[in-house]
Formats: structure tokens, sequence, C-alpha cells
């Protein structure tokens, strides 16, 4: 802006109103010096230089950050893999754990599973051995044993043993079940925790696929900003070139311009040497006021005259034009130097679109100012024709020579008139090249602008990429912390689960050894029931024997009956009669106390039947709860398998 409006003041320190002075044709221009116009000086150059290279530094940190930015993310996107590979070998890791697990249940079912079969043959063995006690105690009818009634009782407290060991067990088992039941809860719990872990996991991958295109699309764009920045740089070094070259070509014009003005100052001062002796020859031949005859410059130049005077003043005139036409050659050679020198500046130049229309105005005023000194050339040459034609009346010979250069002049003007045209049209290609620079100015602007603008997208959108990695690697943070949460809690349940599994051993242990204690007091049954048996039939056999003795006392008391009605009246008859009847008596309450014992037997007979009928059953009733117990405990078994198959599997997951 200070280059031109220093510049605009010599333009109109050179293009003001000629002043005409007659026979004097340097001084149309006036007397003041004509510098040239100079290019940008080297201030704004230098300012234009500057301003370039920090944009330059300003675009080249911005991708040094843009770069640093885009490493950190990849070396997040690098831990972020890491840690889905720790995960990943942790989960086959928790994997072998649970095959390895699942084989030692499933080996532990099939001990089970043999136990159970060999506990049911067990079963089915003692209810046919009891079928067949109770079948083989069905007649017993009578006999009388201490030993019987203290197997009887020994048998009822076995009996209320068994019984409380079973209440006990059943009750062992509910707990475990109610546990179980717990455990299961927690389990299920579990399963929908680490599923929703598997469902943040699988975002969390989706969102590094989303984050690694993403982060794909901004090294592109990056990519593309470096070539933009490398394309500037190339065009910085460009301006800076074609500033040096404004330079040196400013030097050199500078040095071109301080000799033409030495040369213009002698010019000068040879025209007014001329001008003095042009007044000093006017004032010895007079004025002279006619016109040139048109027919005269038709004819053959013709001498006339041979005076000095004339030919001097014929000389003077042809040198004064000779001066005038060199004048006005290098007017216009000046005038071409100046359109080249605001040629090249306009090339050069990046300033504003103001600066440009500044620029334009300045030219159009100086087309302007060029075309006023045109047409005060043609004046001062019709000026120049007048005075001719009014020195060809006196002076016939400088007439004809004045015709013949005024026929020279003419065609100078007309060369002139060829020379306007011709830096018209070029005024006209430093229009359109203004046009097409302006045209390339507001396209730079505008690539600048969408550079600027994608500049700031990428600075956002490395921002949002940036907050939303903090907050994925916060959430990872979180799962991994809720993750080592659940894995000591699934560790520390499994430990009471096998805890729990221990105690479930020790206590299948202990019914087996329930189920063993139970073998032998069925072995100790049975065999007092085969001593009772025996027992029995030996009262049979006691019993057999005294019906005999008292069918073979009835027997002797009818023979000693008839003997007594045979022989009733001797004494010896009457005492063996009291006798006989005093045996009978006897007999009789023999009799009636074994009749009393038999009853006894029956009715001991019934109750050991009743009480072996209540054993039976309630033998039967512990046989069913203990397969019931057998039958649960499986189920919970394979439950609790299923729950550590599915608490692995969530743990692997």
């Amino acid at each position: 802006m200070s280059s031109r409006t220093k510049s605009k003041p010599a333009l109109e320190r050179r293009f003001t109103s000629p002043t005409v002075v007659p026979l004097s044709p340097i001084n149309v221009v006036g007397t003041e010096e004509i510098p040239l116009q100079e290019p940008a000086p080297p201030a704004i150059v230098n300012a234009e230089i500057t301003r370039l290279h920090k944009e330059l530094v300003a675009a080249i940190k911005s991708n040094k950050k843009h770069s640093s930015k885009v490493a950190r993310l990849e070396s997040e996107a690098k831990t972020f893999r890491a840690s889905i590979t720790k995960l990943t070998s942790e989960k086959q890791e928790i994997q072998s754990k649970k095959d390895e697990k699942s084989n030692g249940l499933l080996q532990e079912n099939t001990s089970l599973k043999s136990k159970f079969t060999a506990a049911q043959k067990e079963l089915v063995r003692l209810r046919r051995k009891n079928e067949e006690l109770a079948n083989g105690a069905g007649g017993i009818k009578g006999g009388k044993s201490e030993t019987q009634t203290t197997d009887v009782e020994s048998l009822r407290n076995e009996l209320k043993q068994v019984q409380n060991a079973n209440k006990n067990f059943k009750m062992e088992v509910k707990k475990l079940s109610t546990d179980f039941e717990q455990a299961k809860q927690q389990s299920d719990e579990y399963k929908r925790q680490m599923m929703r872990t598997e469902k943040e996991c699988n975002a969390l991958k989706e969102s590094n696929k989303k984050l690694t295109m993403e982060k794909n699309r901004i090294e592109r764009e990056h990519k593309e900003s470096r070539q933009q920045v490398d394309q500037l740089t190339s065009r910085n070094q460009q301006l800076v070139q074609k500033s040096l070259n404004l330079g040196a070509e400013k030097s050199r014009l500078k040095s071109d311009l301080n000799s033409q003005q030495d040369e213009y100052v002698q010019l000068r001062q040879t025209n007014r040497k001329l001008a003095s002796e042009k007044n000093s020859l006017k004032r010895q031949s007079g004025t002279f006021n006619f016109k040139i005859d048109p027919n005269l410059l038709a004819k053959d130049p013709v001498t006339k005259g041979d005076s000095s005077s004339s030919r001097s003043m014929s000389e003077m005139g042809d040198t004064t034009i000779a001066v005038e036409l060199e004048n006005a050659k290098n007017e216009i050679n000046e005038l071409r130097k100046q359109i080249s020198i605001i040629q090249n500046e306009g090339k050069s130049l990046t300033e504003t679109n103001q600066q440009l229309t500044k620029d334009k105005d300045q030219l159009e005023i100086t087309i302007k100012e060029c075309r006023e000194k045109i047409e005060g050339l043609v004046a001062y040459n019709k000026q120049l024709i007048d005075e001719l034609e009014n020195l060809s009346t006196t002076h016939q010979q400088s007439e004809i020579n004045s015709n013949s250069r005024e026929a020279e002049l003419l065609s100078n003007i007309q060369e002139l008139t060829t020379l306007d045209a011709q830096v018209q049209k070029e005024i006209s290609k430093l229009r359109q090249d203004f046009e097409l620079m302006k045209d390339n100015n507001i396209l730079l602007t505008n690539k600048n602008e969408y550079l600027e603008r994608t500049i700031t997208e990428s600075r956002e959108q490395i921002e949002q990429l940036a907050s939303r990695n903090q907050q994925l690697r916060e959430e990872s943070n979180n799962v991994t912390t809720q993750y080592g949460e659940r894995v000591s809690y699934s560790n520390g349940r499994e430990k009471q689960l096998n805890l729990r599994i221990s105690d479930l051993e020790q206590l299948n242990k202990q019914l087996q050894d329930q189920i063993n204690l139970t073998n032998q007091t069925r072995d100790s049954i049975q065999q007092n029931y085969s001593q009772f048996e025996r027992e029995i039939h030996d009262c049979r056999n006691q019993i057999d024997r005294l019906s005999s003795q008292n069918q073979n006392l009835v027997e002797e008391c009818n023979s000693l009956t008839n003997k007594y009605t045979t022989s009733l009246g001797s004494d010896s008859s009457r005492n063996a009669t009291n006798s006989i009847v005093q045996m009978s008596g006897d007999l009789s309450i023999k009799v009636s106390e074994l009749q009393q014992q038999n009853e006894e037997l029956d009715r001991k007979l019934a109750d050991v039947k009743r009480e072996r009928d209540e054993a039976k059953g309630t033998y039967l009733v512990r046989t069913a709860k203990m397969q019931a117990q057998i039958k649960e405990l499986k189920k919970e078994a394979s439950q609790y398998r299923f729950a550590l198959a599915s608490r692995t599997d969530l743990s692997a997951v």
C-alpha cells in the first residue's frame, strides 16, 4: 500500500498538464524530472515473505501437532490391541481350566453314578431280604425269650438312631439345596454380567474399528494437507525468487533512470540554448503571419534564397524537429518500459483485491495522462505547422524544407498513433492478465479458506477422537476392574463350592458308613430273626411235647378214674383217688399255666410281628427317603456341574 501511494505522486508529477512553449518541444512535458514508476519496495516484499514464512511455520507446527496426535492414537490403538490379546490369552487359560474342571466333574459324576448304582443294587438286595424275613416270620405263634426282648429294644433304638440320622441328613440336604439355589442365582447374575461385559467388549471392538477407519481418514487428510503445505512452500520459494528478481530489475532500472536523467538534463540545456538562438533569430527576421499554400507542398522542393540566415534557420528547424522526434521516441520507450515494469510487477504481486483495484485505477489514470500527453504533442505539432507556415512566406527554401519535415513529422505522428494503438493493445493485454491474476487470487483465497476449514475440522475431529479414546480407555479400565473383581468373586465362590463339594463328599461318606451300619444292623436283625425262629421252633416242640404229656396224663387220669370206679370202696382206692384228684388238680393248674404262657407267647408273637411290620415299613420308608435323597444329590450334582460349566464359560469370556 505504501509503495502504491508513493508511486502515484510521481506519476502525477510526470503527467501534469503540459506547458506549451513555441518552438521548444522539450518543454512540453514540463521542466521537472520524470522518475520511472518503481516496483514494490523491499520492505513490503520482505513483509510479504515474512508473512508467508509465518504461515508456513504455523502450517508445519500444525502438521507436527497433527502427526503427534496420530502417533498417540496409534500408540493407544496398539495398547488396546495388546489388552485384547491379553484378554484372549486369559480367556484361553480360563477355557483350559474349565476343560480340566469339566473332566474332573465328569469323572466325579461317573464315580457317583457307579456308587449310586451299587447303592440301588444294595437297596434291591435289602428289599428282597426284608421280604424274605417278612415271609419267614409269618408263621410264628409262640415262645418267650429274654434275648428276643432285648433284640427288639436294640432294634427300636437303632431305628430311632436311623430316623434321627435320616432327619439330620434331610435337613443337611435342604440346607445344601438352599445354598445351591443361592449359588445358582449368583451364577446366573454373574452370567448376565459376563454377557453384558461381552457386549461391551464387542462394542469396544466396533469402536476400535471405527477409530481405525477414522485414523486412516485423518492420515489421508494429513497427507493431503502436507502436499498442500509443500505446494505453498514451493509457491513461497517462487515468490522469494521473484522478489529477488524484482530487486535486481529495480536496481538495473534505477541505474538506467539515472543515466536517462543525466541525458535529459543535457537535452534540456541544449534545448535552452536552441530556444535562445531561435528567439534571437526571430527578433532578427521579424514576425511572419502567413499560411503555407497547400499547392506548394505538392511541388518539388525549390531552393529559394541563398542567404546564410535562411539556411541557419532551416538547419535549426531541422535540428529542433529531430530533437522533438527523439524526445517523443524516448517518451514512447519510457512508456514501454513503464508498462513493462507495471506488467512484471503485476505478475509477481500477491496483494489483496483492494490493492489490485488501486493499481487498476492508477493504470487507468496513467493511460489517461498518456492520452493527454499525446493530445498535447498533436497540438504542439499543429503549432509547429502554423509556425512553419508563417516562416515559409519569408523563406521559401525554409518553407520547402519545412514541408518535407512536416511530412516526416506527419509520418512520425502516424507512427506515434500506431505506437498508441500498440500501447492500447498492451494495456488491454495487461488488463486481461490483471483479470486472470484477480481470478487466480480469488481461487487461491478460496483454497486457503478451504485449507483452513479442513485443518480446523481435522483439529476438532482429532480432539473428539482424543476425548472418545480417553472415554474408551476409562471404560476399558472400568471393565478390566470389574472383570478382576468378578474373577476374584468367582474364585472365592469356586473355593466355597469346592468346600461344599468336600462337605458333600464327607456327607456321602457318612451316608455310606450309615448304609454299612444299616447293613450290619440288617445282618444282626436277620441273625436275631433266625435265632428267634429257632427258639419259636423249640417252643413249638416243647408245646407239642407238653401236649403229648397232657394227653398221656389225661389218658392216665381216665384209666385211673376207671380204676377208681371199679375199686371205689377200698381205702387204698380212696387214697389213690385222692392222690389222682390232687394230681389232676396240679395238672389242671399246669395246663392253665401252659395255656397262659401260650397266650402270652401269642401276644408277644403278635407284638414281634407288629414291630417287625413297623420296622419293615420304617426300613422301606427310610430306603425310599434315601433313594430320594440320592436322587436329589444326583440332581444337585448335575446342577452344580452345569453351574460350574456356565461360570467357567462366562469367566473364559
